[in-house]
């Protein structure tokens, strides 16, 4: 009866059971550790060994149509727990190059092996080969898989994969800590949902630019809103993402917690701006509202600026002119006064 033996890993079993049909013989074996396995198992390695070195081998593949006089086939056989009487055999190169397995057919008598039976075999040895360079590709992409996937969860950053409609397709766990969020509650909605109303034009001209691919790389500042409800400030830098033909597919982005910075901003802010004693703004910040003042007042319409008044004018009852932008007038005439007594 003809069978494929234990050895054989069962994703090799269709192939064997074909090599068995059109060659006639009683076994086919594939030697092979699992995917991904280095070093390949010892009885891979011993005849692997007998393929490459033995004189009769062409190309890779060994015949030893009469195995009881070839006292190396024997030996080499008994030591991967084999006994035939024939032998076709060809190595399997793994994806580095190295022996990724065997493909052995095997017989209880000996026989003949034409030059067409090699041939179909050397192509079913090749498609064996195709089988294991799949797993061993598969192998590394989980590989790589888990360790991305290692980093991801044990990013203290927040990481967001999301489509060009600004849906989240993937959101880290550290999102529990930056916004109390599960990942789960934030997969498959939009950033905007929870984005702070003020923030939300500067937002949105920035993912218009991500969608349309005019921007690659950036770097936002702006609040979302904590699930126990307060704001948080977030720095966020964004990378546009593209499929294999170049086009726009997303974005990528990482996620970290600003509020302490922008709080010191602000109180630095406020220092600067207002009188460390009384607290009231100092002339800095007034002369900064001034200048606004005076730039809003110019758009919305003409603006005569008063003179500041002589001496001689100041001793007169009569009223200064008035002017068609009398605050910032006044207030432009203030601070002239103030700056000449201060002289």
């Amino acid at each position: 009866m003809r069978e494929t033996v234990d050895i054989t890993p069962t994703r090799f079993d269709a192939l064997c059971r074909t090599a068995t049909a059109l060659f006639g013989v009683e076994t086919a074996v594939v030697l092979a550790g699992g995917a991904g396995v280095t070093p390949v198992p010892p009885p891979v390695g011993a005849l692997a060994d007998l393929v490459r070195r033995h004189p009769a081998a062409r190309d890779g593949l060994l015949v030893v149509e009469d195995v009881a006089a070839d006292e190396a086939a024997a030996g080499a056989l008994a030591a991967a727990g084999l006994s035939a009487g024939f032998l076709a055999c060809v190595v399997l190169e793994a994806a580095d190059g190295g022996d990724g397995g065997l493909f052995c057919l095997l017989d209880a008598q000996p026989r003949g092996f034409p030059p067409q039976e090699r041939a179909r075999f050397a192509d079913l040895a090749a498609l064996a080969a195709d089988i294991l360079a799949s797993e061993a590709r598969a192998a590394e992409a989980a590989r790589q898989a888990k360790f991305f996937r290692l980093l991801a969860d044990h990013s203290t950053d927040t990481l967001v994969r999301g489509d060009l409609d600004g849906v989240r397709l993937y959101v880290s766990p550290a999102v529990r800590t930056l916004l109390g969020y599960e990942p789960e509650d934030l997969i498959g909605r939009r950033a905007t949902e929870i984005n702070h109303p003020d923030d939300a034009e500067a937002f949105g001209r920035t993912m218009a630019g991500i969608r349309a691919g005019r921007v690659e790389q950036v770097t936002t500042e702006h609040r979302q809103r904590h699930r126990d409800g307060h704001w948080v400030w977030m720095e966020a830098h964004v990378r546009l993402t593209r499929d294999g033909s170049g086009e726009p597919d997303g974005y990528v982005v990482s996620v970290r917690d600003v509020s302490h910075r922008k709080a010191n901003e602000a109180r630095l802010e406020h220092a600067a701006l207002h009188d460390p004693l009384t607290g009231l703004a100092n002339r800095t910040l007034f002369r900064d509202r001034l200048h606004l003042e005076i730039a809003r007042c110019r758009r919305t319409a003409p603006c005569v600026m008063m003179r500041r008044p002589s001496p001689l004018s100041m001793t007169r009852s009569a009223p200064p002119a008035a002017s068609t932008c009398s605050r910032p007038a006044r207030m432009a005439a203030s601070i002239s006064l103030v700056s000449d007594s201060t002289k």
